[in-house]
């Protein structure tokens, strides 16, 4: 349970500059060695003072293990912005004389600065908030008094790591060749990626034994036993230590057929991978081992596929046919145009909610059973996974299911427009707009959310009713909109 007691505080006065004279600063130098080399260099560097609070309503934890209370002052031992270079650097060469095929390359470093929205939804922490976390309690003597069922208990910390903050950083790296080819197209063949460093999380760094490493290697937190530091409530840590992995191939192209047709196609391949998606992961189980939360990111897409196009049929003034006459008045001027695209589904993960009394832990995810699949789609908005490959594990331990292993449906669409501009006079026109989205209706589900990711709850582990049911869609039905624009 959570309990909110009353006479705590939200107010905060958060206040930071980027130094100095709130200015960042950037150097570039543009190297040509040859007709058909060239290299750019850049050096960014940018830092922030350290984050204050005008009320004196920050506090820090040195050590969440021995530590007896929180302590006033900065929230961190030192400011970790200083040390953060950002160097750029660019490649462009074409390697024939023609200098129709062009290699180019690119790599930067990128930082995210700590400023006040890392903290801000994590502010609320004794000694000026009192919210009190029970885990694995009976409040049947209680209810609905929470004021009763907090008494006792230590109010909650929300800090973050003192010493070993870093500032978030992001390697950027592409290579791509574009190449002319017969019939006016135009082809390019890339490379992007990402590694992220020192990323931001959050976890509940006390609330559960000291675990107990098995002959097997896995982990058991035993029973009867209390937190880690038993001074200590729930302390909600925010930590720089999460890595991301992101890496694509991307083929595209485009060709203008005369004047009358223009058309774009590109088709992605990528995979991104993490330890946390987003400040706080739900599905988290044992937030001292970072590890074992890396699986794909919550917006992996494995495979997107997108063509757009515009057609000017060649009837009216200036063009091939019916240049005059009805047939020219009628069918003239008009101009079509649409959208076509597919994407595999983004990934998410089984959980469970189950409590055994006289057990602190409990595991967030179930046990996935032998020889089964660890993405067991079976499709369909009613019941779109398998719920019968999974178990409840057993207590103490956690569960081995992984996280984000179930891919959420693909998604379909084709849009139209058509459109077309009626002139006035000289200073005035008319245009009129008609669309179309998801002219097919195609049916885009979305992914499964909420309770219906939970397979088993209660204290009796029973199965979900609603586990794999699919609730939204992703997108819209199909939509009709006419729109007339007068400009003068």
């Amino acid at each position: 349970g959570i309990f909110p007691l009353p006479g705590t505080t939200h107010r905060f006065g958060y206040r930071s500059r980027t130094a100095p004279a709130g200015l960042g600063f950037y150097v570039e130098d543009n190297l040509r060695f040859t007709p058909n080399l060239s290299l750019n260099l850049g050096l960014r560097y940018e830092f922030v003072t350290r984050l204050n609070d005008n009320f004196g309503r920050t506090v820090f934890l040195p050590d969440p293990v021995r530590d007896t209370e929180v302590q006033f002052g900065p929230y961190l031992e030192r400011n970790p912005s200083p040390r953060a270079p950002a160097p750029r650097l660019g490649l462009s060469w074409s390697p024939w004389a023609d200098r129709d095929t062009v290699v180019s390359a690119g790599f930067g470093i990128y930082y995210d600065q700590f400023l006040a929205y890392v903290i801000s939804s994590k502010k609320a922490s004794a000694p000026f908030f009192q919210k009190i976390v029970r885990n694995n309690f009976s409040s049947t003597d209680t209810f609905p008094n929470a004021v009763a069922a907090a008494e006792g208990f230590p109010a909650q910390a929300q800090v973050l790591d003192y010493r070993h903050t870093v500032t978030p950083q992001v390697l950027r790296y592409n290579f791509a060749v574009d190449q002319p080819l017969p019939g006016g197209w135009l082809f390019q063949a890339s490379y992007v990626g990402a590694r992220g460093n020192h990323l931001f999380r959050v976890y509940e760094a006390n609330l559960f034994p000291v675990p107990v490493t098995r002959a097997d290697g896995s982990l058991f937190f035993p029973p009867d036993a209390g937190p880690v530091n038993p001074a200590m409530g729930s302390i909600t840590l925010i930590s720089s230590d999460t890595q991301s992995f992101y890496n694509s191939f991307r083929i595209a192209a485009r060709k203008r057929v005369g004047s009358g047709i223009s058309l774009r196609s590109s088709y992605t391949y990528s995979k991104s991978v993490d330890d946390a998606s987003s400040f706080a992961p739900r599905t988290g189980q044992y937030g001292l081992s970072r590890t074992l939360e890396r699986g794909l990111s919550d917006f992996d897409i494995r495979h997107r596929f997108v063509v757009n196009y515009f057609y000017t049929p060649p009837f009216g003034s200036g063009r091939r046919w019916g240049t005059s006459g009805v047939l020219g008045q009628a069918l003239g001027g008009w101009r079509m145009g649409g959208i076509v695209s597919f994407r595999t589904g983004t990934p998410f993960t089984p959980q469970i909610r189950v409590r055994t009394p006289g057990f602190l832990f409990s595991p967030t995810r179930p046990n996935l059973l032998p020889g089964r699949s660890n993405n067991p789609v079976l499709g369909g908005p009613d019941k779109y996974f398998d719920s019968s490959v999974y178990a409840v594990p057993e207590p103490g331990t956690l569960g081995n299911a992984g996280r984000n292993t179930i891919t959420a449906p693909s998604v379909f669409r084709m849009d139209i427009s058509l459109q077309r501009e009626f002139l006035l006079d000289a200073k005035r026109r008319l245009q009129f707009r008609a669309e179309i989205f998801n002219v097919l209706n195609h049916p885009n589900f979305g992914r499964v959310s909420g309770g219906s990711t939970v397979v088993f709850s209660g204290e009796s582990g029973r199965l979900n009713s609603t586990a794999g049911r699919i609730r939204e869609t992703s997108a819209t039905s199909r939509q009709i909109q006419f729109a007339l624009r007068f400009s003068f």
